[in-house]
Protein backbone atom coordinates (compact mmCIF):
# COMPACT_ATOMS: atom_id res chain seq x y z
CA UNK A 1 0.00 0.00 0.00
CA UNK A 2 1.29 3.63 -0.23
CA UNK A 3 0.80 6.88 0.91
CA UNK A 4 0.18 8.66 -2.11
CA UNK A 5 -3.12 10.15 -3.04
CA UNK A 6 -3.92 9.63 -6.51
CA UNK A 7 -6.09 11.72 -9.09
CA UNK A 8 -8.97 10.42 -11.48
CA UNK A 9 -6.34 11.62 -14.23
CA UNK A 10 -3.25 9.89 -12.68
CA UNK A 11 -5.31 6.40 -13.33
CA UNK A 12 -6.86 7.69 -16.66
CA UNK A 13 -5.44 4.43 -18.91
CA UNK A 14 -7.98 5.65 -22.35
CA UNK A 15 -6.42 9.15 -23.11
CA UNK A 16 -2.63 6.93 -23.04
CA UNK A 17 -4.54 4.24 -24.76
CA UNK A 18 -5.30 6.66 -27.40
CA UNK A 19 -2.17 7.82 -28.11
CA UNK A 20 -0.49 5.04 -28.23
CA UNK A 21 2.71 3.91 -26.50
CA UNK A 22 6.05 2.51 -28.52
CA UNK A 23 7.16 -1.25 -27.88
CA UNK A 24 10.02 -3.15 -29.78
CA UNK A 25 8.97 -6.29 -31.30
CA UNK A 26 11.03 -9.35 -29.87
CA UNK A 27 12.32 -12.22 -31.91
CA UNK A 28 11.28 -15.85 -30.28
CA UNK A 29 13.75 -15.50 -27.20
CA UNK A 30 12.62 -12.53 -26.33
CA UNK A 31 15.99 -10.32 -27.62
CA UNK A 32 14.56 -6.60 -29.33
CA UNK A 33 15.02 -6.67 -32.78
CA UNK A 34 15.18 -3.33 -33.03
CA UNK A 35 11.69 -2.75 -35.06
CA UNK A 36 8.97 -0.50 -32.80
CA UNK A 37 5.58 -0.14 -33.09
CA UNK A 38 3.23 2.28 -31.79
CA UNK A 39 0.16 0.31 -30.25
CA UNK A 40 -3.09 1.75 -28.59
CA UNK A 41 -4.46 0.41 -25.76
CA UNK A 42 -7.44 -1.76 -26.06
CA UNK A 43 -8.97 0.69 -23.99
CA UNK A 44 -8.31 3.28 -26.92
CA UNK A 45 -11.60 4.17 -28.66
CA UNK A 46 -10.89 2.71 -31.55
CA UNK A 47 -9.99 -0.31 -30.69
CA UNK A 48 -13.40 -0.90 -28.02
CA UNK A 49 -15.09 -0.15 -31.13
CA UNK A 50 -13.16 -2.83 -33.40
CA UNK A 51 -14.18 -5.34 -30.81
CA UNK A 52 -17.34 -4.18 -30.00
CA UNK A 53 -18.52 -4.33 -33.73
CA UNK A 54 -16.28 -7.45 -34.25
CA UNK A 55 -18.01 -9.47 -31.18
CA UNK A 56 -21.70 -8.08 -32.62
CA UNK A 57 -21.02 -9.51 -36.02
CA UNK A 58 -19.99 -12.98 -34.27
CA UNK A 59 -22.75 -12.90 -32.26
CA UNK A 60 -25.46 -12.47 -34.83
CA UNK A 61 -23.74 -15.01 -37.40
CA UNK A 62 -23.80 -17.49 -34.34
CA UNK A 63 -27.12 -16.68 -34.13
CA UNK A 64 -27.66 -17.15 -37.67
CA UNK A 65 -26.41 -20.75 -37.76
CA UNK A 66 -27.51 -22.11 -34.66
CA UNK A 67 -29.93 -24.83 -36.14
CA UNK A 68 -26.62 -26.10 -38.59
CA UNK A 69 -24.52 -28.36 -37.75
CA UNK A 70 -21.52 -26.91 -38.87
CA UNK A 71 -19.53 -24.93 -36.99
CA UNK A 72 -20.56 -20.88 -37.49
CA UNK A 73 -16.54 -19.68 -37.28
CA UNK A 74 -14.10 -21.31 -39.27
CA UNK A 75 -10.30 -21.48 -37.73
CA UNK A 76 -9.48 -19.47 -40.78
CA UNK A 77 -11.51 -16.87 -39.92
CA UNK A 78 -10.56 -16.73 -36.54
CA UNK A 79 -7.27 -15.94 -37.30
CA UNK A 80 -7.69 -13.37 -40.19
CA UNK A 81 -10.13 -11.84 -36.84
CA UNK A 82 -6.92 -12.08 -34.73
CA UNK A 83 -4.55 -10.45 -37.31
CA UNK A 84 -7.54 -7.52 -38.12
CA UNK A 85 -7.38 -7.30 -34.50
CA UNK A 86 -3.71 -6.87 -34.32
CA UNK A 87 -3.83 -4.63 -37.21
CA UNK A 88 -6.23 -2.03 -35.34
CA UNK A 89 -3.86 -1.52 -32.88
CA UNK A 90 -0.93 -0.27 -34.71
CA UNK A 91 -0.68 3.17 -36.28
CA UNK A 92 3.16 3.21 -37.03
CA UNK A 93 6.48 1.96 -36.96
CA UNK A 94 9.79 2.64 -36.92
CA UNK A 95 12.90 0.64 -37.06
CA UNK A 96 11.74 -1.38 -40.46
CA UNK A 97 13.25 -0.37 -44.31
CA UNK A 98 9.78 -0.01 -45.97
CA UNK A 99 7.34 2.38 -44.72
CA UNK A 100 4.29 2.18 -42.95
CA UNK A 101 1.25 1.34 -44.41
CA UNK A 102 -2.14 -0.45 -43.68
CA UNK A 103 -0.67 -2.75 -46.61
CA UNK A 104 2.79 -3.41 -45.16
CA UNK A 105 1.34 -3.45 -41.91
CA UNK A 106 -0.88 -6.47 -43.33
CA UNK A 107 1.66 -8.21 -44.98
CA UNK A 108 3.72 -8.38 -41.99
CA UNK A 109 1.27 -9.59 -39.51
CA UNK A 110 0.61 -12.31 -42.46
CA UNK A 111 4.10 -13.48 -42.37
CA UNK A 112 4.88 -13.53 -38.54
CA UNK A 113 2.18 -14.48 -36.05
CA UNK A 114 4.69 -13.86 -33.07
CA UNK A 115 4.54 -10.28 -34.24
CA UNK A 116 0.82 -10.60 -34.21
CA UNK A 117 0.84 -11.67 -30.84
CA UNK A 118 2.97 -9.31 -29.39
CA UNK A 119 0.95 -6.41 -30.42
CA UNK A 120 -1.99 -8.14 -29.06
CA UNK A 121 -0.24 -8.64 -25.58
CA UNK A 122 0.90 -5.45 -25.14
CA UNK A 123 -2.09 -3.85 -25.97
CA UNK A 124 -3.72 -5.51 -23.47
CA UNK A 125 -1.56 -4.72 -20.67
CA UNK A 126 -2.60 -1.37 -18.99
CA UNK A 127 0.09 -1.16 -16.86
CA UNK A 128 1.87 0.51 -20.34
CA UNK A 129 -0.74 2.95 -20.49
CA UNK A 130 -0.57 4.18 -16.71
CA UNK A 131 0.76 7.36 -15.29
CA UNK A 132 0.26 5.93 -12.26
Amino acid sequence: MTDKVFSISDLDVRSIANDGVEVEITNADGIGLGVYMTILGEQSDVVEKFLIELSDKRAAEALRGRDKKTPTISAERALNDEIASAAVRVIGWRGLKEEFSKENLDKLLRSNRGIVRQIIAASVDDSRFTKA
